[in-house]
């Protein structure tokens, strides 16, 4: 009660200088609310963009590496298996993109270790056992035809364990691709 006291007795313009204090110490406080709410609204605004651009550009590399996945596996895709089941070095090259001759695919099948290291690519004899091959007489000598489906997955396998697989299937000339091969090959 003393304070209203105080100002019952003070004269008509002072009480309206005080309430005039009052009035804008109310309009500083809720300026400062205001400026604080602008300060957060865009503090969060930046904060958006921050997580919009990094949204961008994992979106861009995901795009990147699902691009490089289906170059890949179109790189991959090869001729359906041969209606015999078991094809020779030429045929088996050419289930692959770029074909692979014969004799390169015989460097091939000696490099991922499904034949022998000799002039005649005989495969392991625990390979053809497995299915990997088969081996039969031709004009006195023995000859080998390929399971495609299992020589295949070996050689990926290979590829793979050896972190060869990408640069593999994304040679796109024949030339490439037998250079490669070579340079596998001269490393056995």
């Amino acid at each position: 009660m003393n304070e209203l006291t105080t100002y019952t007795n003070k004269s008509s313009e002072e009480l309206t200088i005080i309430m005039n204090q009052v009035m804008s110490a109310q309009i500083n406080k809720q300026n400062e609310v205001i400026k604080q709410l602008q300060n957060d609204a865009e503090s969060e605004k930046q904060n958006n963009q921050i997580r919009f651009d990094e949204f961008n550009i994992n979106q861009k590399r995901i795009a990147e590496d699902n691009e490089k996945s289906k170059q890949l596996e179109i790189a991959r895709h090869r001729v359906e298996e041969s209606s015999y089941g078991f094809v020779s070095l030429g045929d088996l090259g050419k289930h692959f993109k770029i074909h692979i001759g014969s004799k390169t695919m015989g460097k091939l099948l000696q490099c991922v270790g499904i034949a022998k290291i000799k002039k005649n690519t005989e495969p392991y004899s625990s390979l053809i056992q497995s299915g990997f091959a088969k081996s039969f007489m031709y004009g006195g000598y023995p000859s080998y035809v390929y399971n495609p489906e299992k020589c295949i997955k070996k050689i990926d396998r290979w590829l793979s364990d050896n972190n060869l697989l990408d640069r593999f299937y994304m040679i796109d000339r024949e030339r490439d691709i037998l250079d490669f091969i070579n340079k596998l090959h001269s490393n056995i």
